[in-house]
């Protein structure tokens, strides 16, 4: 087929146009899959922040304000600390953090975890993409124990912020004292990366400081 001069043939710009099209769908998924590496690392930097804060806040003595108390008396400071409350669900997006004041210490197990008594602070609801794949709590022993489950909490005491590491009961009916640990680790990964490598967020109860794996 002869062209005119200058000009190109249909095929030679069908060629071109498909061309463009293989690029162009390359170069969106690099950067879709760059952007959702970083919703993921941020994800995971606000877990962590999460239970900094809540040091902090029992390190710093910080008052709460509830209004469930009387008129003069909702600015108060909870002197059980701070926590975190975690908790692993295998529905995409429910699983979820929760900063929390520990205001509810009667009964006695009450004092040593999450329960709907309690003041939040501030919740973490993780992403559809982002999954929480475990909980483990261990203990150093003798005998050393590890736990897998699906709900624990991590205390800050007042002051110095020294912390409690422990399983947690159904919040809505707390019911018995929990069992301690002395190390917790949440591994986290991001939905559709099979075989990726997890990040996880790890807590000693003596050093009582919060790291994540890069």
């Amino acid at each position: 087929m002869r062209h005119s001069k200058g000009g190109y043939s249909l095929i030679e710009m069908m060629v071109v146009i498909v061309i463009i099209g293989v690029i162009s769908a390359g170069v969106i998924n690099i950067f879709a899959g760059q952007r959702a590496h970083v919703q993921y690392s941020e994800e995971l930097s606000r877990a962590l922040s999460l239970v900094k804060k809540a040091r902090s806040y029992a390190a710093a003595n910080r008052p709460v304000y509830d209004e469930s108390q009387p008129e003069g008396e909702e600015s108060y400071v909870p002197q059980k600390g701070y926590g975190v409350y975690i908790e692993r669900n295998d529905t995409p997006g429910e699983s979820k953090m929760v900063l929390f004041a520990n205001t509810s210490d009667s009964p006695e197990e009450k004092a040593f975890q999450w329960d709907k008594d309690d003041l939040a602070e501030e919740t973490l609801l993780l992403s559809k993409d982002v999954v929480m794949e475990g909980i483990t709590l261990q203990s150093s022993g003798p005998p050393e124990a590890s736990e897998e489950v699906n709900r624990a909490v991590i205390l800050f005491a007042p002051f110095l912020g020294e912390a409690t590491l422990a399983e947690n009961g159904d919040p809505d009916s707390i019911a018995e004292m929990p069992t301690f640990y002395e190390n917790l680790s949440v591994s986290f990964r991001r939905l559709g990366v099979e075989g990726g490598a997890s990040r996880t967020l790890r807590m000693n109860q003596i050093s009582g400081v919060p790291e994540l794996d890069l």
